[in-house]
């Protein structure tokens, strides 16, 4: 209350989204990325929106550290076998944003949200209410730093904060990143802890706290 509102969207979450609805229904990727980024702008009210996709080489940040990282992903195929290539069709969605009042940016050698997160932090240091939007689970983690970050998962309509984080996730949410590192992430090809899944981890931080202490 009483705080402007900035908005982050997760450009390439929406855009992958958009472009598979479509994809599923025969339909126009644009066209469906428009309706998601229109009907955004008219159900959040805000002063500030920046739309951010990954930069180019994007994975090289998180590659150094953890080589694995999304080496189990494959490129997109047409039905004869072919490379789709999003470049066209992506730069139209950068134009989309544009003149809907969006400012548009990327990063070299960083992905999206690695951007959006630093971008958050701020923002709230600066005494702003801070919207992201994503259905990529890993900004819960953000939900730690301030009762005034929240998460918008346009997809599902739900809205995550510090004030329903334990009841929607089964844990505190600063304990989010000790979570996901106990029960890795299959999409991103990390592994978790061997054998250790949702329940067992949940189990386990409410039981003892964060991975530090689990180890001990």
């Amino acid at each position: 209350p009483n705080k402007n509102t900035i908005l982050y969207l997760d450009a390439n979450n929406m855009f992958h989204r958009a472009y598979h609805a479509a994809s599923v229904n025969n339909g126009n990727p644009i066209h469906y990325f428009l309706n998601m980024v229109y009907a955004l702008k008219m159900s959040v009210k805000h002063l500030y929106a920046f739309a951010i996709f990954d930069g180019e080489n994007s994975r090289k940040s998180r590659e150094e550290i953890y080589p694995e990282y999304k080496q189990n992903r494959t490129e997109l195929k047409d039905k004869d076998g072919n490379t789709i290539d999003l470049k066209p069709i992506m730069k139209m969605s950068e134009e989309i944003l544009e003149h809907l009042g969006f400012n548009v940016y990327s990063s070299h050698n960083i992905e999206g949200d690695d951007v959006i997160g630093i971008l958050a932090r701020k923002s709230l240091d600066k005494g702003l209410n801070v919207v992201v939007v994503s259905s990529d689970k890993d900004y819960k983690q953000l939900c730690q730093y301030s009762p005034y970050l929240n998460i918008y998962n346009t997809q599902h309509k739900i809205i995550t904060h510090q004030g329903n984080f334990e009841e929607k996730n089964g844990i505190p949410c600063q304990y989010y990143v000790d979570y996901l590192s106990l029960i890795g992430d299959t999409s991103d090809g990390i592994d978790g802890v061997s054998k250790v899944g949702k329940v067992i981890a949940q189990k386990w931080i409410n039981a003892i706290g964060g991975i530090k202490e689990i180890k001990e």
